[in-house]
């Protein structure tokens, strides 16, 4: 799974849901996790997120 979700960072907010530009985010038991396997790597969760409580792992390396 590309997305990690820091529990202790994370308050649930839903921010990194809806700026998702392929919609593949969805929230269980108030944190965020990958519901499809569409994720563009293009970080806009990441950035978004208002308290840093996510990252994101290339599943291979981009030259």
């Amino acid at each position: 799974m590309p997305i990690r979700v820091d529990p202790e960072k994370c308050d649930g907010c839903g921010v990194c849901i809806r700026s998702c530009p392929m919609d593949a985010l969805r929230m269980k038991n108030n944190k965020p996790y990958l519901r499809y396997d569409e994720c563009w790597y293009c970080g806009a969760c990441m950035e978004d997120c208002p308290r840093q409580a996510l990252t994101l792992e290339l599943p291979y390396q981009i030259s």
